[in-house]
């Protein structure tokens, strides 16, 4: 006894040591996977620590470099306060100094003339603060007209002349994000729009072009030189058809299941479903009027005091004091705010509705324009976009933050699908009804034709391995006949052979108890078991005829109700075939005159 309580408590004891190690091992794992978590945490933050640190590093050396762009850079502050004052309709700002080789300060001069503002301009470029007396004022008034067109004739050359398709897209879009639609010339969007490569890749700038287009932002006219660019490119393999009609309601199927039948009523529902999707669309009446998200947006107040300072100190480095330090340091300023804050903070998605002030969306006008603005002269282009770069990594937004206006956004055929997906943006999927409209109004047109086609003249009705002729009249009274005849003939024969065995049993029974029940009573019992079995089995076989003819009967009764239904089904979609065709025209042209109008 003594012994077995020993080894009870040693063993109790290496139980408790046992589990004592297996919590401590569990401990161990976790705190190991917790220390992986701070070592990963920790170097993570210490790689990107380390990219800050060389980013700020790159960019202290560039911004001695862009000291020599003060002008440049002063010119795109003017250029914003230009466009923020025409906005507001408030006096606009004096005129900066100018810049050689800079398509910019003619394209504003450009502007100026086209929006209304050449009298102010060419008042405040013709003579100083001091010669503007009420008279000659007054007598340089009225020679404005001739002169500002002659200014804006020149300045308008003088910027295609640098760069045509910037100068393009500045005018463009500035007017029509000022509400001057009216102003954009057909031939300034197209050369600002370009042409799209054969895979469809579209860039940025041409992305914000198609949206601004599709808001009314260029007119009729301009829209439908976008419409005719993007119907370039080749429609999708299986096309627009299938995409488009997944925003649709399905209405609810009706008529007969016959495979007759059964292509028209499918393509009678997706014809409806196609309506239902495109009126949807083109029925939203707010892709009629011109989308708020047109108009410029004027940066904050802190943005405007921010200027200020600059223009200060820019005023403090001409006449001379602390030029060096204050150079660098303005010219960051600038290429910062214009890459980083303004650019940067206003993409906030893919142009998804008005967004609120301060936050434009990506593929605004507001936005793009002033992506093009901050993106600088052509000797300073390459340094502001790796000063941008630089800034996103400082803040740990990554260099996919630093977008420029040549970055693929995508191909003509995601950018349209999704569009259709989107319904916060009328605009945009109105203006994708008008692109496929030409590529899709063909398969719509075959879908009608299929849905559209006459009712048969008959049917198939197939059961029991026989076929029955339906017609509107009726089902083929002979060959139905023939069928329920045959059916209930067949069912319930049986052949001697079946019977056989139970004879047999029933007969050996009968031997053996007459035969031999005198010798022994057991075999007169053996007998009469013989003779159950033998009846028991002919009774089975009795009683499966009869199930077999009522079941054949049944089969008979089912078929010939089933050639009944579908005889009046038959009936009634002949009938309808006028009412079923004039709703297959209606839907077509509703759908025709959406695609086409």
């Amino acid at each position: 006894m003594t012994d077995w309580w020993r080894e009870r408590r040693q063993n109790e004891q290496l139980e408790d040591l046992q589990s004592e190690m297996s919590y401590a091992r569990q401990e161990t794992s976790r705190l190991q996977s917790q220390l992986s978590k701070i070592q990963g945490g920790l170097q993570e933050r210490v790689n990107r620590l380390s990219t800050a640190f060389d980013a700020f590093v790159e960019l202290s050396d560039l911004r001695y470099e862009m000291s020599g762009f003060l002008n440049a850079a002063e010119l795109r502050r003017y250029t914003t306060r230009v466009l923020s004052a025409m906005a507001s309709n408030t006096p606009l700002p004096p005129p900066t100094n100018p810049v050689p080789q800079y398509w910019l300060a003619p394209a504003t001069e450009a502007l100026i003339a086209l929006t209304g503002g050449e009298r102010d301009q060419a008042r405040r470029t013709a003579m100083t603060l001091d010669e503007q007396t009420p008279d000659t004022a007054k007598a340089h008034d009225e020679q404005v007209p001739g002169t500002a067109m002659g200014l804006e004739e020149q300045a308008l050359g003088t910027a295609m002349g640098l760069d045509a398709r910037r100068t393009a897209t500045f005018l463009v879009l500035a007017l029509a994000a000022l509400g001057q639609r009216h102003r954009v010339r057909s031939e300034w969007l197209d050369v600002a729009f370009g042409v799209l490569p054969e895979d469809g890749t579209v860039t940025r700038v041409q992305r914000g072009l198609w949206a601004t287009a599709a808001r009314g932002g260029f007119g009729a006219d301009g829209l439908a030189l976008v419409v005719k660019r993007l119907q370039a490119v080749a429609p999708p393999a299986d096309g627009w058809l299938p995409k488009l009609e997944k925003l649709g309601e399905t209405p609810r199927s009706s008529g007969p299941r016959f495979d007759a039948v059964a292509n028209q009523l499918t393509a009678a529902t997706r014809l409806a479903r196609l309506r239902s999707a495109i009126e949807s669309i083109a029925g939203n009446l707010e892709a009629r009027e011109p989308a708020p998200t047109l108009t410029y947006i004027p940066a904050d107040d802190d943005s405007a005091r921010a200027v200020d300072r600059d223009t200060a100190r820019a005023a403090d480095r001409d006449t001379g004091r602390n030029p060096g330090r204050r150079s660098g340091r303005d010219t960051r300023r600038d290429s910062g705010r214009a890459t980083g804050r303004d650019a940067g903070r206003e993409q906030g998605g893919r142009g998804r509705g008005a967004a609120p002030k301060g936050a434009v969306a990506q593929d605004s006008t507001a936005a793009l324009l002033r992506l093009l603005i901050a993106e600088g002269s052509e000797p300073e282009r390459e340094s502001l976009a790796r000063v941008a770069v630089l800034r996103a990594q400082i803040s740990g937004a990554g260099e996919s933050a630093a977008e420029r206006l040549e970055d693929p956004v995508g191909t003509v055929e995601e950018l349209l699908a999704d569009d259709l997906s989107q319904n916060d943006d009328p605009h945009l999927a109105a203006t994708v009804l008008r692109v496929i409209g030409p590529s899709l109004l063909p398969a719509v047109e075959d879908l009608a034709q299929i849905a559209g086609q006459p009712s048969p003249t008959q049917i198939d009705v197939t059961g029991d391995g026989h076929t029955i002729v339906i017609r509107p009249d009726g089902p083929d009274q002979l060959q139905l006949n023939a069928a329920v005849s045959s059916i209930k003939q067949s069912a319930g024969v049986v052949s001697a052979g079946k019977y056989a065995v139970p004879a047999v049993l029933v007969g050996v029974g009968a031997v053996v108890a007459v035969g031999l029940g005198f010798l022994n009573a057991i075999w007169i019992v053996a007998g009469l078991i013989l003779i159950g079995i033998g009846a028991f089995h002919y009774w089975n076989i009795r009683t499966a005829a009869k199930a077999d003819q009522t079941a054949a009967a049944d089969r008979a009764t089912r078929l010939t109700d089933r050639c009944t239904t579908a005889a009046s089904q038959l009936s009634d979609y002949t009938n309808a075939t006028n009412t079923r065709q004039a709703t297959i025209t209606t839907n077509l042209t509703t759908i025709r005159n959406h695609l086409t109008t």
